[in-house]
């Protein structure tokens, strides 16, 4: 547990954190800002459950410019948004409680049943997300493959967590489900990067954008000010060319919902692509930074797999030892003990 902080401040703060099972203050900052900005993030858009009233209601919807467009054209893109938010918006929520170490450590049946609904949901929601990915910010190739790029390593991260959880292999356990619940935070800080991005992109004013002319006139609400706008939209409007596409400058102009539309449609990819990797890397940082955690929970598979009749005892999850060539796991008692790890039976 350690010594009791001398920093009156500080002995508060433990105070205050110790009840949710949490033992090291870098911890808490961590969960606050993490989970915090998840939990925060999928209660906000709870009100998009209501699709024909508040997401996208009346006008261009209140969602990012322009995405409602598809939503209201296409049917099998306004199930593909319902499905994605019906599953990821519950399953963010159910995530959150699920790193709090005094619900895993004291409630396990809880931690269990919630873990199980929170990963078919995210297998919900990412079925949804595949469905609108052709549409989303723009739909650009770059957009399509991150979103199939991110649902599937997610889905095998997850599945991993729970393979390891049935070899009772923790460690592993907990490493895979970190990499995915950090993966799945990408849209909050895509969402940030997206912010700066499209502020750069307005600022060099050198960015353009192609856009179905109806699609503008559904941005715009008004086919005179599409035509004003757009002169070469007239083919469009008269029927000569139903396919009729216009240029779009990438501009923030809060005047300008269709401009505002190709800044953050030229974006999108880019943000998305470096969200995901600023989250890969971070959560590789942390599970490199916590090694005694890691080896707390390895001797802890050790001791279950034991009682379960396990071959070789803490090797039994995805570990270097079970698919690589690797020492098996000794817990340092018997390590100390001067135990040849050469002759311990590798499990098979």
């Amino acid at each position: 547990m350690g010594s009791p902080p001398s920093n009156p401040f500080a002995a508060a703060v433990r105070r205050l954190y110790r009840p949710l099972g949490f033992t090291k203050g870098y911890n808490v900052i961590l969960f606050f800002i993490f989970a915090g900005a998840m939990l925060t993030v999928c209660i906000a858009r709870l009100k998009f459950f209501d699709f024909h009233g508040t997401m996208c209601g009346e006008g261009v919807g209140a969602t990012l410019p322009g995405e409602c467009y598809w939503y209201k054209k296409s049917l099998f893109a306004e199930i593909g948004i319902r499905i994605h938010l019906y599953g990821v918006l519950p399953a963010g929520i159910l995530a959150v409680f699920q790193f709090i170490p005094a619900i895993r450590r004291k409630s396990i049946t809880f931690h269990r049943v919630a873990g199980y609904i929170s990963n078919v949901l995210v297998l919900i929601g990412t079925i949804g997300g595949f469905m609108i990915a052709g549409h989303s910010v723009g739909g650009g190739a770059d957009i399509q493959v991150a979103v199939w790029f991110l649902g599937i390593v997610v889905i095998i991260q997850l599945g991993l967590a729970m393979w390891n959880i049935k070899k009772l292999q923790i460690d592993q356990h907990r490493a895979w489900m970190l990499r995915a619940w950090f993966l799945l935070g990408t849209p909050i800080t895509t969402r940030i990067i997206l912010v700066f991005a499209a502020a750069i992109v307005t600022k060099q004013n050198n960015y353009l954008q192609t856009r179905h002319c109806e699609h503008i006139e559904f941005m715009l609400q008004s086919a005179t000010k599409t035509l004003e706008f757009y002169p070469e939209c007239a083919a469009y409007f008269n029927g000569s060319n139903p396919d009729q596409h216009a240029i779009v400058r990438a501009s923030m102009d809060f005047n300008r919902v269709d401009q505002m539309s190709a800044a953050l449609g030229t974006t999108f990819g880019m943000a998305l692509w470096l969200g995901m990797a600023l989250q890969a890397a971070g959560i590789e940082i942390y599970l490199q930074l916590t090694p005694k955690e890691s080896d707390r929970l390895r001797q802890i598979s050790y001791r279950k797999q034991m009682e379960a009749g396990y071959v070789s005892p803490g090797n039994a999850g995805l570990t270097a030892q079970s698919i690589g060539d690797a020492n098996p796991f000794v817990p340092p008692a018997q390590r100390r003990a001067g135990l040849d790890t050469e002759k311990t039976p590798l499990l098979m």
